[in-house]
């Protein structure tokens, strides 16, 4: 029984949701909601009782933390949440993407201001492409380099990676708060 499934679903929800505001991060949220949270412990408390699989204790529990305690505005704990994460990162793991947590670390670091860690992170999955495949944290890395761009004041580097976040997203809905997000903040480069 594969239970990390319904946990990728949720999680993938979750990292598309951030909340940006005048072009800085003000509630940098996992998409975590309050319903969310006890949605996740829920899934938690199921993974938590596969104490001999490998990759829920390495890999799904600790994506499932970092994304709670980014919710919870711990950006500190969430990079230390996914630090067991690192041996897995280019595994293929089912259920999650496999540069998951590359890409919620490099919403923590967003959060922390430190523009040049979590553009690291991002370009870890703009780096490969055959583990992302056609995930939407591989678009999302565009906006998020350009964001860590913008952090470090590199507006050539910011511009380029909004344009191709944008490009790669021209027909999205344009209701979408993150697509209105970027174009609103390419706008003020």
């Amino acid at each position: 029984m594969n239970n990390q499934a319904p946990v990728a679903d949720e999680m993938d929800k979750a990292a598309h949701s951030t909340t940006f505001v005048g072009g800085q991060p003000k509630r940098r949220v996992a998409g975590v909601t309050p319903q969310g949270v006890s949605q996740h412990q829920k899934q938690i408390s199921a993974i938590v009782e596969l104490p001999l699989d490998t990759l829920s204790q390495n890999y799904s529990l600790p994506v499932i933390r970092a994304a709670m305690r980014l919710h919870a505005n711990d950006p500190v704990g969430a990079v230390e949440a996914l630090r067991p994460t690192m041996n897995y990162e280019l595994a293929y793991p089912d259920g999650f993407n496999s540069l998951y947590p590359a890409y919620i670390r490099g919403l923590a670091y967003l959060q922390l201001g430190d523009g040049h860690k979590a553009a690291a992170e991002f370009q870890k999955l703009l780096d490969h492409p055959g583990l992302v495949g056609r995930h939407v944290i591989g678009a999302l890395s565009y906006l998020q380099l350009g964001r860590a761009a913008r952090i470090r004041g590199d507006v050539t580097a910011a511009r380029k990676s909004y344009q191709e976040f944008l490009m790669l997203w021209k027909d999205a809905d344009p209701d979408l708060s993150i697509y209105k997000e970027a174009k609103a903040e390419y706008a003020k480069l």
